[in-house]
């Protein structure tokens, strides 16, 4: 006959049994998370490549209409700061309020069109960045990135 002491053994081989398949099912998850994520990366590559097969390829494609040559540059509005000013507003505030150590000129580009000249192109921007570190070493430049200068960063922090 059963006492309590055995059903005490059993309850705490109940409780060791259960905090095992706990541990195993903590260890499943973290390992099954990775996998997960990849699998969804997948069935997103999966989607692209049947839009794409599904997509007739055209074997007598028709000539796309001219479109009238748009100049290099646009006119930017006259109220507005000018370019280099602009590029050095961009770098104090992404400079003050995030770790990057600089931007690339699309990113800066991007940057003047949100906040700024939403018709802006990238011959309007890359290249007065590009003179601003290269030519009159107003920008530091690091690879493709561009910052401000050491001092100006501190200004800038202040």
């Amino acid at each position: 006959m059963p006492t309590p002491a055995d059903l005490a053994i059993l309850r705490e081989a109940k409780k060791a049994l259960e905090a095992e398949l706990d541990k195993l099912t903590l260890e499943f998850e973290s390992r099954a998370e990775p996998i997960k994520k990849q699998l969804a990366d997948f069935e997103a590559a999966e989607r692209v490549w049947t839009s794409l097969i599904a997509k007739p390829f055209e074997t007598n494609p028709r000539p796309k209409p001219l479109r009238a040559i748009r100049p290099a540059t646009s006119k930017k509005p006259d109220h507005l700061p000018t370019v280099p000013d602009m590029i050095v507003r961009v770098l104090e505030h992404v400079q003050a309020n995030t770790l990057e150590d600089g931007l690339t000129p699309e990113a800066i580009l991007a940057e003047i069109r949100s906040r700024y000249w939403p018709e802006a192109r990238s011959n309007d921007v890359g290249p007065i960045v590009w003179r601003m570190a290269v030519k009159e070493g107003r920008l530091q430049k690091i690879g493709a990135l561009y910052s401000l200068l050491p001092q100006a960063r501190k200004a800038a922090a202040e």
